[in-house]
């Protein structure tokens, strides 16, 4: 479990897959992924456990002992690719969300020591578009985007100056 800036960020564990299915079917969070199927109990316990946690790093975001949000980061070994979601109304625009992504993005760079890490955007999701390019995202194929370790401290620098 990881803490910072009032944000929890502790492992995804069986027990989430309900809570977690419900948020990924959700309309409002499906339009705004790539793969915009309805995923079954099945199939979700399936995905779940075919994940290689030396190459796969997914936490539940909690707000206020609230669980609010997943962030995620697939191929850590090789081509980090990172996404979340955050699905309580409250915080989806807030600047805890915010937060709670800063959080995940300084973890990944300072536990793994990366120089830059992906993230795949659906082009309709103009809000998660919005927020990765305010981090220093850049666009680098139609929904790619790459997040250098240089970029990420020049987002740092203006925030806390």
């Amino acid at each position: 479990m990881l803490r910072k800036y009032g944000i929890t960020l502790r492992a995804l564990v069986e027990d989430d897959l309900e809570m977690v299915r419900g948020w990924r079917n959700d309309p409002l969070i499906k339009a705004q992924m790539n793969n915009k199927e309805y995923i079954t109990q099945s199939a979700y316990k399936l995905w779940f456990d075919s994940l290689n946690n030396n190459k796969n790093i997914y936490f539940i975001i909690e707000i206020d002992y609230l669980a609010v949000g997943l962030v995620w980061a697939n191929d850590i070994s090789t081509h980090v690719q990172v996404g979340y979601y955050i699905y309580s109304d409250r915080y989806v625009n807030s600047l805890e969300g915010v937060k709670a992504i800063r959080f995940f993005h300084e973890y990944l760079f300072n536990k793994y020591g990366y120089q830059q890490i992906y993230s795949e955007l659906a082009h309709t999701n103009k809000k998660a578009i919005a927020l990765f390019k305010s981090f220093g995202y850049e666009n680098i194929m139609h929904e790619g985007y790459s997040l250098t370790l240089v970029n990420f401290k020049k987002y740092l620098k203006q925030i806390d100056d």
